[in-house]
């Protein structure tokens, strides 16, 4: 007897690549300005998916990685006003279907405005007597203004403030004024609020004079 063998022939088995998902579409997050909402359009057998997030101006480096992600989840933690790009990656199973190509770049998504720093008008010093009050007076604008609130604030030296209860309007109207309220500073504080963010600016400080009412000067005894 004799025995021949043929050579030997190699099977090569990969795995399924799957579809290249189709370029996701993205909008502002309402009411925020560090989000975005970002949708995929789905890719059959693909077990998950994974988001990657651009600038817009550097498509060169990827500022986030996130997997399993969602159709139409928020994308978090962004910075306001500010245009980003996002790519899809449809991923397989590893045991039949291989992960996709990246999609194509999102159109540019660009998130909402933060609050914008009011300017605040200064209040006037002034000089009262005891027994009277004083009205203090200040106003806030702001170019982009969401929600506008305010608080009079009182400080015996300039440095430690508190909030005065109910002084939450432009104008301040003080209790009836005693000696002890003289040389205390006062100022209002404007907050702006707009896309989940809130920004505070303050006005100068006014000083307040409490003076003691003089008597009258008797006249020369007899």
């Amino acid at each position: 007897t004799t025995t021949a063998y043929s050579s030997a022939a190699t099977l090569t088995v990969t795995r399924t690549t799957l579809g290249t998902p189709v370029a996701p579409t993205g909008s502002a997050t309402s009411g925020s300005a560090t989000s975005i909402n970002v949708s995929l359009t789905g890719v059959a057998n693909a077990t998950s998916y994974t988001a990657r997030i651009y600038l817009a101006s550097d498509t060169s480096n990827i500022l986030r990685t996130i997997t399993s992600f969602t159709s139409g989840s928020a994308i978090t933690g962004l910075t306001a006003n500010t245009a980003y790009v996002v790519s899809i990656t449809a991923i397989g199973d590893g045991i039949s279907y291989a992960d996709s190509s990246a999609s194509a770049f999102s159109s540019s998504i660009t998130t909402n405005a933060a609050a914008a720093t009011p300017t605040v008008s200064a209040p006037t010093s002034a000089s009262k007597n005891v027994g009277q009050t004083h009205r203090f007076s200040s106003s806030a604008t702001v170019g982009d203004a969401g929600a506008l609130t305010y608080q009079w604030q009182v400080s015996s030296n300039g440095t430690d403030w508190s909030d005065i209860s109910g002084a939450t309007a432009v104008d301040y109207t003080t209790a009836t004024l005693v000696i002890g309220d003289n040389g205390k500073q006062y100022r209002m504080a404007a907050t702006n609020s707009k896309n989940g963010t809130t920004t505070t600016a303050y006005s100068s400080a006014a000083t307040l004079t409490v003076t003691r009412t003089t008597l009258g000067t008797p006249v020369a005894p007899t």
